[in-house]
């Protein structure tokens, strides 16, 4: 033929390129390129991107590299983060002590998943100190506790966490708890109803608080009920002689509860008291004599007389 078909190289050594054509804008490479030295069995991709940028880009603002290895198996570029946790990928290792074991994002106490011992910040994400008197909690405050600190204890019904129950609680050793008493009661002890102290205007009578003392005892000086002598029924202390009123069948005389009513005075069963006779009456019933003493006589109207007065009966 007349033409060589032998293709020749231009002037400047370079072949024109095959793929060359109105309708096709890339031009493929055919300059020859330094080849990268294989190491681990990767290459590093991104040598032929810079050098070809016509033909090989990255699609997206943020492309994300990756080698191809020598098995045909795609492997995401991971930077060595253990020097350096300041990452968004939750892992267990060199994270903040305020962490708990779920583990954490990052450095710090802000990249916590969960708190170990305080509180999270939901504002900051930041693990921050409870109160004093909580173990763990959901705020900074002492109602924020979800378990108290130890040598605490919990106020049920005020949900707070205390060194001590306040007055008007008892302590529920089993679970450290403070249980309140009962109303009126200003102390009691294992259980709300068994009160150890009452209100200022209450008396305490056999763990109870009561308004007044009940029939046989008195009021001390400590606002309790105590109980009087068998032989009275109310009285102002716990002696015999401090009888103020008497049960049925006994008398009161000078202080005391007795059985019969002495010599010239009368039993008032009304009053359960003895009553002195009226002048010169050995024995009596009521305002009535019914014997005079010596040298005394009984007129018509039933009262004792001298017989030597020469006065009119009254």
């Amino acid at each position: 033929t007349n033409v060589n078909p032998v293709r020749l190289r231009s002037a400047n050594g370079i072949r024109s390129s095959p793929w060359k054509s109105p309708s096709n804008t890339f031009t493929f490479p055919t300059q020859p390129q330094p080849v990268t030295p294989v190491t681990d069995n990767f290459f590093d991709p991104s040598e032929v991107f810079n050098s070809f940028p016509h033909i090989y880009s990255f699609a997206g603002s943020d492309p994300e590299p990756a080698f191809s290895s020598l098995d045909e198996k795609n492997t995401k570029v991971r930077e060595n983060n253990q020097n350096d946790l300041n990452f968004d990928e939750e892992t267990k290792i060199g994270c903040d002590d305020q962490c708990d074991d779920q583990g954490c994002f990052g450095k710090g106490p802000t990249k916590c998943i969960a708190c170990r011992y305080k509180r999270m910040d939901s504002e900051q994400g930041e693990c921050k100190p409870c109160h004093e008197a909580c173990e763990t909690c959901t705020g900074p405050d002492q109602k924020s506790c979800l378990a108290c600190a130890p040598g605490h204890v919990r106020v049920v019904d005020l949900d707070i966490c205390l060194q001590q129950c306040p007055e008007g609680y008892f302590e529920h050793f089993a679970d450290r708890t403070c249980i309140p008493c009962q109303p009126n009661c200003a102390g009691c002890q294992d259980r709300p109803d068994h009160c150890t102290s009452c209100d200022h205007h209450l008396l305490l009578y056999q763990n109870k608080c009561l308004a007044s003392c009940p029939t046989n005892t008195f009021e001390t000086d400590d606002y309790r009920c105590a109980p009087c002598h068998e032989s009275c029924e109310t009285c102002t202390g716990s002696n015999s002689s401090q009888c103020i009123r008497c049960p049925s069948g006994r008398f009161w005389y000078e202080g005391r509860c007795i059985g019969e009513c002495p010599a010239h005075h009368f039993a008032d069963y009304n009053q359960r008291e003895c009553i002195e006779c009226p002048p010169g009456c050995s024995e009596c019933n009521a305002s009535t004599c019914i014997s005079c003493l010596d040298d005394w006589k009984v007129n018509i109207k039933g009262r004792c007389q001298t017989q030597t007065s020469d006065k009119c009966d009254v």
